[in-house]
């Protein structure tokens, strides 16, 4: 138990901090402040490769068991986030929107190529897949993009911890990945307390998008206690709902008032998902380390 909590949950929350300290540093106060948006491809996918590597024992390829290929599929994100990071910067704001298009295109072309799961292994499943891991691309990155500060970190933090818990009734392994993830996400909100203009778009965006759902779909994948996968689908619908309070009636609510409005519906979706997945696997016989 320890040795799972210091390897696989804080050396990779460690990793996430150090990263994004790197990039932001929020300690300058001279004006030339950093722009740091390339550190969260690398705080996220640092995060997530070390928390692998602590649980499988090694990072090969190609990888052993199908569900691992998760792993080249984050590596992609981390290239995909920072080229996303250095070019936005780089060109005219409004090449932004094609960028971000292109970059949900490329992970999910990845994504259904990459990920032949059990249940989900069929033409159309890996379509949809890569079609999940695209839209979410785009919709965090806009979410991200239009909110800076401490609220992306905490609703990604709800909606990796729901569905790392979610997991948790039948894959110890993957739940453990995708709560080390959660506990980066809480590096990103320190970092973010100390410094309130700390975005997620761009760089963490289509790296965070891509853990989110392959974690979800590699949790369905080896699900023995009949969890519906609409419950493993809604802590990544809770983003749509996020992006929702940007339109009318909601879009005048802004600052706190805003922010707690979308936290709250998040937490209230993911809870949800998690109640449900709770009540369905009490009647089970407890989770695997593999699930498979």
């Amino acid at each position: 138990m320890i040795r799972t909590l210091l390897l696989s949950v804080a050396l990779p929350a460690f990793v996430a901090l150090v990263a994004l300290l790197t990039g932001w540093r929020p300690w300058r106060r001279d004006g030339t402040l950093a722009r740091g948006a390339w550190s969260g491809a690398v705080a996220f996918g640092g995060a997530f490769l070390v928390a692998f590597v602590a649980e499988v024992g090694t990072l090969e390829f190609p990888p052993a068991e199908r569900w691992q290929w998760i792993a080249p599929l984050v590596a992609l994100a981390v290239a995909v986030g920072l080229a996303l990071a250095l070019l936005v910067e780089a060109l005219p704001e409004r090449a932004a929107p094609w960028l971000r298009l292109v970059a949900a295109i490329v992970l999910g072309v990845g994504a259904g190529w990459m990920l032949n799961l059990p249940r989900l292994d069929g033409v159309g499943a890996r379509v949809g897949l890569g079609a999940a891991i695209a839209v979410a691309v785009v919709v965090l990155d806009l979410v991200a993009t239009r909110h800076q500060g401490v609220l992306i970190p905490l609703v990604m933090a709800a909606c990796l911890t729901a569905v790392s818990v979610i997991v948790l009734q039948s894959n110890n392994m993957i739940a453990t990945i995708a709560g080390a993830c959660g506990a980066a996400t809480g590096s990103a909100t320190l970092v973010a307390l100390l410094r309130r203009d700390v975005s997620l778009a761009a760089g963490a965006a289509p790296v965070l998008a891509t853990i989110l759902v392959a974690v979800a779909a590699c949790g369905y994948a080896y699900d023995y206690a009949d969890i519906p996968l609409a419950t493993f689908a809604l802590p990544t619908a809770a983003l749509l709902a996020c992006l929702a309070c940007d339109a009318r009636p909601f879009a005048p609510l802004r600052g706190l008032t805003g922010a707690m409005l979308r936290l709250v519906l998040v937490t209230l979706i993911c809870g949800g998902a998690v109640v449900w997945a709770l009540a369905i696997a009490s009647g089970g016989d407890g989770p695997s380390d593999y699930g498979y």
